[in-house]
C-alpha cells in the first residue's frame, strides 16, 4: 500500500507545529506534531471540512469538489498557494 502526504508548517506563538495528512487508500489520518488526530473519510464527489484547533487557533482541512487538491485553512487563512480565500 503506497501513502502519500501532504505536510503544513505553522507558526503559533513562536513554535513551529507540523501538519501531516497521509492517504492511505480511503482514509487519510491527520497527525499534528507526529500525534494522530482522526483518520478522515474524505470523499472526493462532495465538499468536505473537518475542523480542529492548534494552541487555540481554529484550523480546517478542506476538500471543495472543484479543486483537486486537499486545503489547509489556519487561523482563516489558506495555506496552499493556489487558494487566496
Amino acid at each position: 500500500m503506497e501513502t502519500k502526504e501532504i505536510r503544513w508548517s505553522l507558526e503559533v506563538d513562536g513554535e513551529v507545529h507540523v501538519v501531516v495528512l497521509q492517504q492511505q487508500n480511503q482514509e487519510y489520518p491527520l497527525y499534528v506534531d507526529g500525534c494522530l488526530i482522526e483518520k478522515l473519510k474524505i470523499d472526493k464527489y462532495f465538499n468536505y471540512e473537518y475542523r480542529f484547533e492548534i494552541c487555540g487557533k481554529t484550523c480546517s482541512i478542506v476538500k471543495l469538489i472543484t479543486d483537486k487538491e486537499i486545503g489547509f485553512v489556519f487561523d482563516g487563512k489558506y495555506q496552499n498557494k493556489t487558494r487566496k480565500k
